[in-house]
């Protein structure tokens, strides 16, 4: 789901109006992440200066008062894949949980979405396959 204030009230019904708003402004690309201590405190730390997606999620991380922000790739994953191969990753604020909403990066399309990474990672013929093989050695020991 693309990132909207009503969407982020929805999904996290104990944020402020003020925090949706803001976490809505910076993932649309209206607000500076650099407006916040976090944002200028993450490009004060980097030798080269960080992508923005990077300042964006880092900004939506202290605003959570989340556990920070996590980037890797799985192939498979519907709109990920082409992505990887242009060496892009998936880069998302991590809640604590695999399956707990959160906001996302999508490199393909190059916007900020409300999902859940466990949910992304099962649509993905990798998971596909490790859980048929799981199977398979559920019934051998059967």
């Amino acid at each position: 789901m693309k990132v909207t204030q009503k969407g982020i009230l929805a999904t996290w019904p104990t944020l402020t109006k003020k925090a949706a708003y803001l976490i809505t402004r910076l993932c649309n690309g209206t607000y500076d992440p650099e407006t916040f201590s976090a944002g200028q405190r993450r490009v004060s730390e980097c030798y080269n200066r960080p992508s923005q997606t990077d300042l964006i999620l880092t900004v939506v991380n202290s605003l959570f008062n989340t556990y920070g922000i996590v980037a890797h790739g799985v192939e498979g994953v519907p709109y990920y894949e082409n992505a990887m191969r242009d060496g892009e990753f998936i880069e998302y604020v991590n809640m604590g949980d695999t399956y707990r909403a959160t906001i996302l990066h999508n490199p393909e399309m190059n916007r900020f979405e409300i999902s859940d990474w466990g949910s992304l990672y099962e649509t993905s013929p990798e998971y596909a396959a490790q859980s048929a093989q799981d199977e398979d050695s559920q019934d051998e020991a059967v």
